[in-house]
């Protein structure tokens, strides 16, 4: 029994030390040798991420409903629970409550610290931008809809307009080669 604890604490102690070799992240092994392709679906078992082959295995975490400091330990249980990718909604009424008045920074929106926290629990983002996402809330999509009827109307109805412009935001403002948003 003795020579058996030696061995393991052994084993352990050498594992420890990197003797062995660390894994690489997530994002080293993807993007070793650079980035030559994005995610494709061109097998029927598996997805391709940058030529190697990857099997999404995600959960879903409202971020926007979670206090940040418990952004990190939501996100290492998803680790540990076997999750390689974590999926989101961008709520957009909560991200521009007012037209043209976005928030990316305050508290529970702060899009670049959450992607942040993804990224340090070794796992990828799926991200899902809307404009509706439902999320359990029929109002989910307006946050003052009265208001926002309102501006459609005074946009001459140019709900295509007004979408783009969402997007355009959230397209123009984030970097992915750093996963930070620029949005200040």
């Amino acid at each position: 029994m003795h020579i058996h604890t030696t061995l393991l604490v052994a084993f352990l102690a050498i594992a420890g030390t990197g003797v062995f070799g660390k894994d690489p992240s997530l994002y080293e092994y993807y993007t070793s040798g650079g980035i030559k392709s994005g995610l494709e679906a061109n097998s029927p078992d598996h997805f391709t991420l940058n030529g190697k082959p990857y099997i999404i295995y995600s959960g879903s975490l409202h971020f926007f409903r979670a206090v940040p400091q418990y952004w990190r330990p939501l996100l290492q249980r998803f680790k540990a629970a076997g999750l390689n990718a974590v999926q989101f909604y961008l709520p957009w009424n909560l991200h521009e409550d007012r037209p043209g008045d976005f928030d990316f920074k305050s508290a529970a929106l702060d899009l670049a610290r959450f992607l942040e926290e993804i990224k340090l629990a070794d796992m990828f983002a799926i991200v899902r931008p809307g404009p509706y996402i439902c999320a359990g809330k029929r109002t989910f999509y307006c946050s003052n809809f009265i208001a926002i009827i309102k501006f459609f109307i005074a946009q001459n109805g140019n709900w295509v307009a007004i979408q783009v412009g969402y997007f355009e935001i959230l397209i123009l403002s984030f970097d992915p080669t750093t996963n930070r948003t620029l949005i200040e």
